[in-house]
């Protein structure tokens, strides 16, 4: 399954990757710059900071 499959055409989703297509377009194409930017605007901004939930996994059928 792919990531597309997975997501879909969720509108939000989509939003996100092209603000951040956006960001590292206007960053130079920097992937170090991306990802120092990002970290610097959770640190500025913690409570916009979404934190992952623990998830449970599926016990495979395979033996």
């Amino acid at each position: 399954m792919t990531l597309q499959e997975t997501t879909g055409s969720d509108p939000l989703i989509e939003d996100v990757r092209r603000r951040r297509a956006e960001l590292y377009k206007s960053l130079g194409g920097d992937l170090r710059k991306l990802f120092e930017r990002i970290q610097r605007v959770q640190e500025e901004h913690p409570e916009k900071v979404v934190k992952a939930q623990p998830t449970t996994t599926i016990p495979s059928e395979r033996s």
